[in-house]
């Protein structure tokens, strides 16, 4: 053979088999990779990767009448060849009941008959979904190819079971999903390619992925070139790099995450469905609870807003995502929705907003619906948190377990709480719990120093609150809360807000205070930064996580020695009247005098070479028994991240295997922030 496609004289009694050439382990054999009935005159072969050389390839001729059986499964290939899907006259795998899957795939609406299109981090991309797939005996010369029912098998190893093969098959088979991307093209330039990836550990290398792409390839007879590897999501993408030069020199095409970023236009973050007034927000401006807000990129001081959009890709952990979670709110991606001429006149106006795994729904609504849905996400009546101010000292994490919460608020309560797991060394800081009495009795006895108005700015005169010097703090927030202008008028109370925080860090602590902090700082090395956290009872709940709504103090040394001991932990107590916060308990109806600001101190840990929040479920691919990561280069905080800022993403199984579902935007282009061993000692700690 010296050209490529390959002709060859036949007649309609004939079939052909090609056959291509695979060294794995020094071993070359060849593969099938592609059965066709013969024409009259001559019918073309090819094989429906990018050709290899004419000399790479082989080709064997049989008659229809007496078919050959080259897969070797005791059913002749004009049998399988005319039943394609059930059948495959190239793949060993038998064949199934479609409600579990096909052997092969010959068309894309076959293709999509299989995708699942639920919620995972292949189907938000264009909202058409995947399809997993089995590779039992790959390195055999009888693999078996099984394309999954994905909507009924989400999940990999059920499939086994339902197909009745022992769990043995599983020692050396590689399991994986395939992805169609409708806007990325393919390397001839037409629209619309597929990606696989991999879902275990067996094949990836290059020689595995390679034989894993001719494999999957011969199953699919709908492909024209246009199958890509996808590294990024392995556990092992460095492993591509040290190989580089192996797949470049091969046939196989890479599919590279910012290649496929440039095709995703809408990302469901959470899904739900909300009533608001639909607003363009500029830099200054400020949403309330009511509002659909439109950003650019979130801003992390974004106060309840009734549902959000954004035009370039969000970070999945951070507090404001983990807010519209807990309270139900729709949040999106959406590239283009400034560009929708159907969207453009509803600014403005109130709408409907709905977020879905598969697209979005902005469209008119009435005052009435938004009026009535938002009274139908309150509680009906006041809620008085719990706390407990009898405890009236500093304690070591070693000595507070979870039921000390009332008293020393919830975070400080979970950390304590992992004191206690036995974790390796260094895993849990060395810290204290400064208990609510610290905050009640600071409210209770400091005092303004000196006249001060709260609305200073913004009310006029007659609205502004005037405290009287030596107005406790406590006196100050009964004044402001009972304001009738501060109840009704939004901006006035985020002024009058603003100013009280002021008030609580310019006065001065009552002496058992700074004397407390004082002796807690000296348990610590001289020199030692620490950091003042957050910690009441009204975050880190079941049914409230609070993210982000207070703040949290780094306390450097010189710090303490020039501007007071409690110079933090007045900045931490002072969040407790952050305006963001203030709207959220006031639109769950929390009663904000009940709500209590507990204070956790550990070590500051400064340059950090990567910084992460951990889940303990899959919210994007909904597997079982597994863990959600998101991490991010240095002290850009996954939880606060920097506009555009995209973090990795990881998920972490039981077993202890790592998948990296994406890569930080941050990172060099052949970089993963944390190695396949960083990641399962995590695992091994969570």
């Amino acid at each position: 053979m010296t050209e490529v496609p390959i002709e060859v004289s036949s007649t309609t009694a004939d079939y052909f088999v090609l056959y291509a050439k695979h060294t794995l382990n020094e071993i070359t054999t060849d593969i099938p990779v592609s059965v066709t009935r013969g024409e009259d005159g001559t019918t073309t072969l090819s094989d429906n990767l990018e050709p290899l050389a004419a000399d790479q390839y082989r080709v064997e001729k049989f008659q229809v009448a007496k078919p050959a059986d080259v897969d070797g499964d005791c059913v002749d290939d004009i049998t399988e060849l005319d039943d394609l899907g059930a059948y495959n006259p190239i793949n060993a795998a038998k064949k199934i009941s479609p409600i579990n899957g096909v052997v092969a795939i010959d068309s894309h609406a076959a293709f999509q008959e299989l995708a699942f299109r639920g919620i995972s981090h292949e189907s938000h991309l264009d909202g058409i979904g995947f399809v997993k797939f089995w590779i039992f005996y790959p390195f055999t010369d009888s693999p078996e190819v099984f394309f999954l029912n994905t909507e009924k098998h989400v999940y990999h190893n059920p499939f086994v079971r339902s197909i009745g093969y022992p769990q043995e098959v599983l020692e050396d088979a590689v399991a994986g999903q395939l992805v169609w991307h409708p806007n990325v093209p393919a390397p001839d330039g037409t629209l619309g390619s597929y990606r696989f990836e991999w879902g275990s550990f067996a094949a990836r290398t290059f020689a595995g992925t390679e034989r894993a792409y001719m494999l999957l390839a011969a199953s699919m007879t709908l492909l024209e070139d246009n199958l890509y590897f996808y590294p990024e999501t392995t556990p092992f993408f460095s492993s591509y790099w040290d190989e580089r030069e192996k797949f470049d020199a091969s046939r196989i095409h890479i599919l590279l995450e910012h290649q496929v970023l440039a095709d995703v236009d809408y990302i469901a973050l959470n899904q739900a469905e909300a009533y608001g007034l639909l607003r363009l927000m500029e830099d200054d401006d400020r949403p309330n609870p009511y509002d659909v807000a439109i950003y650019k990129s979130l801003p992390n001081d974004l106060p309840r807003v009734a549902g959000t959009i954004t035009t370039v890709p969000q970070t999945p952990l951070s507090h404001v995502n983990l807010r519209a979670i807990q309270n139900g709110l729709p949040n999106a991606f959406i590239r283009d929705v400034l560009k929708d001429e159907a969207i453009k006149p509803l600014i403005g106006n109130y709408v409907y907003y709905a977020v879905t795994a598969d697209g979005y729904t902005i469209r008119a609504a009435t005052k009435k619906e938004v009026d009535d849905h938002h009274e139908s996400l309150r509680p009906q009546s006041v809620q008085t948190l719990q706390s407990d101010l009898t405890v009236t000292t500093i304690a070591s994490l070693d000595d507070v377990d979870f039921d000390d919460w009332t008293s020393y608020g919830v975070k400080a309560a979970n950390v304590a709480e992992l004191t206690q797991l036995s974790l390796p060394a260094g895993t849990t800081p060395v810290g204290y719990a400064v208990p609510f009495y610290f905050y009640d009795q600071f409210m209770k006895q400091a005092t303004v120093a000196e006249e001060t108005i709260l609305g200073k700015k913004k009310a006029p005169d007659e609205e502004k609150i005037t405290l009287a010097a030596g107005t406790t703090l406590a006196s100050a927030v009964t004044q402001m809360l009972a304001h009738a202008h501060f109840q009704s008028d939004a901006d006035i109370q985020e002024e009058m807000l603003d100013d009280l925080r002021d008030a609580i860090k310019d006065a001065t602590s009552p002496k058992f205070i700074t004397d407390a902090l004082t002796a807690m700082h000296a348990k610590y090395p001289d020199g030692q930064s620490l950091r003042y956290r957050s910690s009441t009872n009204n975050e880190d709940l079941p049914a409230f996580n609070g993210a982000g709504l207070y703040s949290s103090k780094t306390q450097d040394p010189d710090e303490t020695t020039a501007d007071g001991i409690d110079k933090s932990i007045k900045s931490v107590w002072a969040s407790l009247w952050n305006y963001r916060a203030f709207l959220e308990r006031d639109f769950h109806r929390v009663d904000h005098t009940t709500v209590y600001m507990g204070v956790l101190v550990h070590p500051n840990y400064s340059d950090e070479p990567v910084n992460g929040v951990a889940v303990s479920y899959d919210p994007i691919t909904f597997q079982e028994n597994a863990y959600y990561v998101n991490s991010q280069m240095g002290e850009d905080l996954v939880t606060n991240p920097e506009a555009y800022s995209q973090p990795e993403q990881l998920l972490l199984s039981s077993t202890g295997d790592a998948t990296v579902l994406s890569r930080s935007n941050l990172a060099p282009a052949n970089q993963l922030l944390m190695t396949d061993a960083q990641m399962r000692q995590l695992r091994s700690n969570l």
